[in-house]
Parts: C-alpha cells; sequence; structure tokens
C-alpha cells in the first residue's frame, strides 16, 4: 500500500512539473522567442555591414528603424509571459495545488486503492446465458434415441421442431407420435396443424382426414372444428364452413380465449359469400346462452339442495336435447325448468349454488331484477364470494350510453364494485367498472388510474385490451 502511494506521488509530481514548465519558463530567452532573436540578429548584422563600408550610414539608419519597428511589433504582439504578472503568478499556484488535490479526492471516492492487480486474462468471465433453445432440442433429441417410447417426449420435440422455424422436422416428430398412440388426440391435432402450417395455413387432405377423425371421436375438441371449418372455406364450401364454426361457437364459453379468431373468420367467409354474418353471430351467442341456462336449470331442478355436487351424467345430454328444440319451444322449457327450480329453492330454502345457477338462468332469459333477487339470496349465504358478488354487481348496472357504449355505473353498482376490488384485487372487473364510475362522476385522473390497472391485469393477449388501451387514448391516458 505504502509503495502504491509512493509511485501514485511521484507520478502527480512529474505530471506538476510538466503542467508548471511552460508557464514558469521566463519570456524574455530568445530560445523561447525565435522571431525577436532574428531581429536582433538583423540588427547585429547591420552594423557589421556599416563597420565595413558594405552600407551607407543614410541605408542603415532606415534599415534599422524597419528592423526596430518590426522588433517592437513582435515584442508587443507576444505579451508578457503568464507567471510574470501577479495574476499569472495566482493562476499558476492555485492549478498547482488544485489539480492533486481534486485527483486524490475522485480516486479516494470512486476509486479502490485495496484491490489487487487484476490482468486481463486473470479477470473473471462474464455468465453465460441460459441453454440455447437449440441445445435444447438437440439433447431432447438425444434422450427419444435412447427412449424412443416417450409419446410426450416426441409431441414436444414436435412442438420444439415449429417454434424453430422447421414444420418438416415437426412432422416427422409428429409422425413418430401417432405411430406410438394412433388414438391420441394430442398426437393427431399436432400432426394436422403442422401440416397445415407446412402447406402455408392451407389444410391438406392428410390432415383434414385427421380432424375428421378427432372431430367424430370428440365433437366437443374446437381444435379439429375450427380446421374442418377452415378446409371447407378454402375448397369453396362457405356455408358448410359457416355452419361448422357456428356451432362450434353455440358450444364454447364466452370467455375461450379462441373466439375472437373464430369470429373473424365466420365475418371473412360471410363476406366472401354475400351473406349478412351479424345475425349468424347473435344466433351463435344466443344459442351458447341458452344450452349453459339449459345446462344449469337440468342440473338444478334435478339436484337436492345442500352441499354443492358434481352434476349427473345425464345433465349435459337433457340440456342437448333442450337446445335442439325449435326456438318457441326451447325457451318455453327452459323458462319451466327456470320456474321449477326457483320453486325448490324457494321451498327448500336452498343454498348459494342454487341461487347462483337460477340468477344466472335469470340473466339469459333477460329478467334482470329476478336475477338480482337471486344473486342476493346467494350473497347472504356467502358474503364474502368473489364470484357471486360479481354476479350480483353486474345486475346493479344500468343501460349502455348510446354515445359511448359505456354501462351506467350507480351508487350501488360502484360499492359493490369497490368491495369486489378488495376481495378480488387481482380481478380487472371490478377496476374497469370503477373507472367507468370514475369517468361519469366528472373524475378522468381516476377513470384513467383504474384503467392502467385493467391493462396491467389482462393477459397480452386479451381480446378486450385494444378496446380498453383506446379508452384510455379517450381520456388521455
Amino acid at each position: 500500500m505504502t509503495t502504491q502511494l509512493l509511485v501514485f506521488g511521484l507520478l502527480t509530481l512529474v505530471a506538476l512539473a510538466a503542467l508548471a514548465w511552460p508557464l514558469l519558463r521566463r519570456q524574455g530567452r530568445e530560445a523561447e522567442r525565435p522571431e525577436l532573436a532574428v531581429y536582433k540578429d538583423q540588427l547585429a548584422e547591420l552594423e557589421r555591414d556599416l563597420a565595413r563600408g558594405l552600407i551607407g550610414a543614410d541605408e542603415a539608419a532606415a534599415a534599422r528603424r524597419e528592423i526596430e519597428r518590426r522588433l517592437l511589433r513582435a515584442a508587443s504582439a507576444s505579451g508578457p509571459a503568464l507567471a510574470s504578472t501577479p495574476l499569472g503568478k495566482a493562476l499558476v499556484a492555485v492549478a498547482l495545488l488544485l489539480v492533486p488535490t481534486v485527483a486524490g479526492l475522485t480516486y479516494a471516492r470512486l476509486g479502490s486503492p485495496h484491490l489487487p492487480d487484476q490482468p486481463l486474462a486473470a479477470r473473471p468471465t462474464p455468465p453465460q446465458q441460459g441453454p440455447d433453445i437449440r441445445e435444447m432440442v438437440a439433447r431432447l433429441e438425444q434422450r427419444l434415441e435412447r427412449e424412443p417410447d416417450s409419446l410426450d417426449g416426441w409431441l414436444l420435440l414436435a412442438r420444439s421442431k415449429a417454434a424453430l422455424g422447421d414444420p418438416l422436422g415437426g412432422i416427422v416428430a409428429a409422425r413418430r407420435a401417432v405411430a406410438l398412440a394412433p388414438n391420441s388426440t394430442a398426437a393427431l391435432i399436432a400432426l394436422a396443424e403442422l401440416l397445415t402450417q407446412a402447406g402455408g395455413g392451407v389444410v391438406p387432405a392428410e390432415a383434414r382426414e385427421l380432424f375428421e377423425a378427432v372431430h367424430a371421436r370428440e365433437p366437443n375438441e374446437p381444435r379439429a372444428a375450427y380446421y374442418l371449418g377452415l378446409a371447407a372455406a378454402q375448397s369453396g364450401d362457405r356455408e358448410r364452413a359457416l355452419s361448422t364454426w357456428e356451432e362450434l361457437l353455440a358450444r364454447a364459453s364466452p370467455e375461450v380465449p379462441w373466439r375472437t379468431a373464430v369470429e373473424a373468420a365466420i365475418r371473412e367467409a360471410a363476406r366472401a359469400a354475400g351473406i349478412e354474418v351479424e345475425p349468424m353471430l347473435a344466433r351463435a351467442r344466443t344459442r351458447a346462452s341458452e344450452n349453459r341456462t339449459a345446462a344449469a336449470a337440468t342440473d338444478g331442478a334435478g339436484r337436492d339442495g345442500g352441499a354443492a355436487q358434481a352434476p349427473p351424467p345425464d345433465v349435459a345430454e337433457r340440456a342437448r336435447a333442450i337446445a335442439a328444440l325449435p326456438p318457441e319451444e326451447r325457451a318455453a322449457a327452459i323458462r319451466g325448468m327456470v320456474e321449477s327450480l326457483a320453486a325448490r329453492l324457494e321451498a327448500e330454502g336452498g343454498d348459494a349454488e342454487g341461487w347462483v345457477r337460477l340468477g344466472r338462468a335469470r340473466v339469459v332469459l333477460g329478467d334482470v331484477e329476478a336475477a338480482r333477487a337471486a344473486f342476493a339470496r346467494a350473497l347472504a349465504l356467502r358474503p364474502e364470494d368473489p364470484a357471486i358478488l360479481s354476479d350480483y354487481a353486474g345486475t346493479l348496472l344500468g343501460p349502455a350510453d348510446g354515445a359511448n357504449g359505456l354501462p351506467e355505473v350507480g351508487p350501488e353498482a360502484r360499492a359493490a364494485y369497490e368491495k369486489l376490488a378488495i376481495l378480488a384485487p387481482d380481478d380487472p372487473e371490478p377496476w374497469w367498472y370503477l373507472g367507468i364510475a370514475a369517468l361519469q362522476s366528472g373524475r378522468p385522473e381516476e377513470a384513467r388510474r383504474h384503467w392502467q390497472r385493467v391493462l396491467s391485469l389482462l393477459p397480452a393477449e386479451h381480446p378486450d385490451r385494444s378496446a380498453i388501451a383506446a379508452k384510455l387514448r379517450e381520456v388521455g391516458g
């Protein structure tokens, strides 16, 4: 440590000397002012020429005056040396003191004098990044050479190859999976999707056969139904495509992530066929709501009160039978079963699940006040249940504003959503409606904060993100 400080001090002195030398050197030396030395040499040579009689007295006097004039001009232009004035001497002294002081303080604060020397070769190498995906795929391939009967391994390899932009390699892996499990829905779907991807999105004949095999065995498998509709549209049979996709939407719950993609496909096919698309989408949504209501009513009407239990195996079949009825008969059957459920719950007191089923059935039937009463009964039994509170709050919303499409969020609805935000702070729903309430009360800053929270809670692929972002822009967010 002492040696390091000594070396540091010596280097500092050398640097100061190099800095001070040009400032302190005397300005009067000819070696330091060559133009003055030239003029003085010219005067001396002029005197020698005059003494030897090489130049007349008058000519010598004229030449002397010119040389002296130039000498005075050069001396005036150079000015005095910096260190020859009191101010210059003060500046030099300050510089000599300030430079080492600032350097020492800076090094003491930011430097690390206690650390030993560290040559480049001895420095630690930065940590390596995580394993490359291609390296992981290579290791998976090596594992499959040792374990060729791993169905999950071949499916993972097929997906990995596709993710790396190698659909043909993925197809080879998917064929191995199908060979291991010819009746595996996952394997058949994987192979069919990769065949479609390799075809640039066109469903080839082999893929269509695979999708048909899956659809025949599992009619509710959404991927098979979607691609069968796509194949029909690509072959020019748009009516069949629309029928397939409408049936797919009618069987789907409203929150499935692929609903938006299917509706977009329906719109495109309908425009190409010259078919009005909105009535078809509305019909599909109505059928989906009726199917859910029929399932709830069938389940509720056939069950005893008490603790929640799994629905009987025949509930789905009975619901499908009701959904297959003509519209008027279907509506009458559903309403009759809903009334039967309501009568049983009133007579027996019911449980929270029963009242929730009744409330949701009432919502589908358009009886909002009766639905609100049913949810209130369920909420009285389980006041801290976020799902029940959400259903109840939804019945408190007013009609939508024709200008912006936002529902009216009155004091009761706002209070319900405030409680829901406490019970379920990670649920975006209460923050969305609290934002509407703030906007309708003239508090756009508060609305902006709530809607920004909604965006932070929604997944990146959620279909509602664009609409919420648009509302944020409207309020300056």
